[in-house]
């Protein structure tokens, strides 16, 4: 999501849950607009259907047909993910600090 995310807009900046619902809302509201406006059936498929069972009923007898002939909506349960800034990382206390490991920057104290 992320990777979309930054496609999208750029940078993480406002990566958050409200734009991604709005998203998502806006997202299915073109499509059942979308489906209306074209006479196609949007059916909202309930937990266990089998769509491809459903999809052969409003399938077209033609068989040169090429498009789409139904939308079926599976609202399937996911996992919910929840994005943060990130924060800039410390070290852990009492971890050795890069001169003590011998890395040591130049610098006018340490010429």
């Amino acid at each position: 999501m992320r990777n979309f995310w930054r496609a999208l807009h750029g940078s993480d900046q406002h990566l958050d849950r409200d734009p991604l619902q709005a998203m998502a809302g806006t997202f299915s509201r073109r499509v059942r607009a979308w489906a209306e406006a074209h006479g196609l059936p949007l059916i909202d498929c309930v937990s266990g259907q089998r769509n491809h069972e459903l999809a052969e009923s409003y399938r077209p007898k033609d068989p040169q047909f090429t498009g789409v002939f139904l939308i079926p909506v599976a609202k399937a349960p996911a996992l919910v993910w929840e994005s943060h800034p990130r924060q800039k990382r410390h070290p852990a206390p009492g971890a050795p600090s890069a001169l003590a490991l011998g890395r040591r920057e130049a610098g006018p104290d340490l010429e």
